[in-house]
């Protein structure tokens, strides 16, 4: 093989395994996404669904923004596998499911505040769906 051929041959084999790689990635990130929103339109079955269609929306925008690293649906999903492991330990499915759809809405890698941003974002939540305020998860 001569020499062009063969730098032709290696370039096109790294160009095949990168678009290859790229490809799982985005299969990879396209099935976490289905999986959140599965999660998230059986726990929300019972309410209006326009409603629970803008809060997945809301969710997908906060945890798909560029700036985050760490607290993505790749880490959504890690935590419900995590609780799904721990299904029969647990009182309150829906309470802790809740809780990991909404633990870091918030974030702002600078700010000590949230925290407390991602609970008011969550009573926005409750407030918007109507969860009664007699529910178990308040």
């Amino acid at each position: 093989m001569e020499r062009s051929s063969y730098k032709y041959f290696n370039s096109m084999n790294l160009l095949l395994r990168i678009l290859l790689f790229n490809s799982n990635m985005v299969s990879e990130e396209s099935d976490i996404d289905a999986y959140i929103n599965q999660k998230w339109f059986n726990l929300n079955a019972d309410l209006e669904k326009s409603v629970v269609e803008k809060w997945w929306n809301t969710l997908k925008s906060s945890y798909t923004r560029p700036h985050r690293k760490y607290h993505t649906f790749v880490h959504v999903k890690r935590m419900f596998t995590h609780m799904d492991s721990l299904i029969n330990e647990i009182q309150n499915k829906d309470a802790v499911s809740y809780a990991i759809f909404f633990h870091d809405m918030a974030y702002d890698p600078r700010s000590q505040e949230n925290e407390d941003r991602s609970v008011e974002i969550f009573n926005e939540f409750c407030t918007e769906s109507e969860l009664s305020k007699d529910s178990p998860l308040k």
